[in-house]
């Protein structure tokens, strides 16, 4: 939910969200060539949007786990 509202949030003038989801076989060719992972059926979920996209310093930060662009809100 978090990721739909950002996306949102970034589109500011109307955009398009779109969320896929298929299932795949990943084979050991796959595990090989990436180093991780394990023969076998996964779920693959693909999100975009036509938002304005993010800074350099804002993708370096996105994992971190209270990092936000917004405004805090302090009572």
């Amino acid at each position: 939910m978090n990721l739909a509202a950002n996306a949102r949030d970034a589109m500011q003038n109307g955009g398009m969200l779109s969320i896929e989801t298929r299932g795949v076989w990943i084979d050991s060719s796959f595990v090989k060539a990436h180093g991780y992972g394990a023969p076998g059926k996964y779920a693959v979920i693909s999100v975009t949007d036509t938002g304005t996209g993010m800074d350099e310093q804002t993708r370096e930060r996105i994992f971190e786990p209270y990092f936000t662009t917004k405004e805090t809100y302090s009572p």
